[in-house]
């Protein structure tokens, strides 16, 4: 039997078994960075039983950023999500993104997207390519389309007549903060990434300005 609690707008599992332990009835957190991957787990008390770090594109590594043993994450991880949340096969060294697998060694999906996320950005047509090729940037919830990118989309459709650059920060926020929430469930990852957005929105705003001085 399988028990959850729910931490961080997020349901994550507290008792189960694993490939090789079995973990006790214990309370066990999970801590996300700015793109939704599990970067500490700590006890019911605070204390850091485990900390997950991983390569740009999704490789895991031990926590001190070390390239790790193929074999440890098999017999040592508290829990098989890791990269943006994404399920791993450690045993194949693959990510399970709900669409489709993917090889983080390589950086690549293991079959085609159907979709052409950007017809004018030439990085969509690299249909097995993760994130635009910019995985520091951009997530990839199912497999299919870019996170970032949707919300980017729709922002570029509603402003393109908005001239106010606080206007355009504000409906920066609010869309990608609704994606990202629909996508996520995480109302802590959806404020950081609309704060991000809006931000960006902002410097981009203030580069033509700058020009014209």
């Amino acid at each position: 039997m399988l028990k959850y609690v729910l931490c961080q707008d997020r349901y994550i599992e507290i008792l189960g078994t694993l490939p090789f332990f079995y973990i006790p009835d214990k309370t066990r957190y999970l801590h996300y960075d700015n793109l939704g991957s599990i970067d500490t787990i700590t006890d019911g008390q605070g204390n850091i039983v485990e900390r997950m770090a991983y390569t740009a594109f999704g490789e895991r590594r031990k926590g001190d950023w070390r390239v790790s043993d193929p074999l440890l994450p098999i017999i040592l991880a508290l829990t098989n999500r890791g990269f943006t949340g994404h399920e791993h096969i450690d045993e194949m060294g693959l990510i399970h993104m709900n669409g489709r697998a993917y090889d983080p060694q390589i950086g690549r999906f293991l079959s085609a997207d159907p979709y052409i996320q950007a017809p004018y950005n030439t990085q969509s047509y690299n249909r097995y390519s993760y994130a635009m090729n910019n995985p520091l940037k951009y997530t990839d919830p199912d497999g299919y389309r870019s996170l970032a990118l949707i919300a980017a989309t729709i922002t570029k459709a509603i402003v393109v007549n908005v001239t106010n650059i606080f206007v355009q920060m504000a409906i920066a926020y609010a869309v990608t903060y609704s994606v990202t929430y629909i996508e996520t469930g995480s109302a802590k990852a959806a404020q950081s990434a609309g704060l991000s957005a809006a931000l960006f929105m902002g410097i981009g705003g203030l580069i033509p300005n700058s020009k014209n001085n």
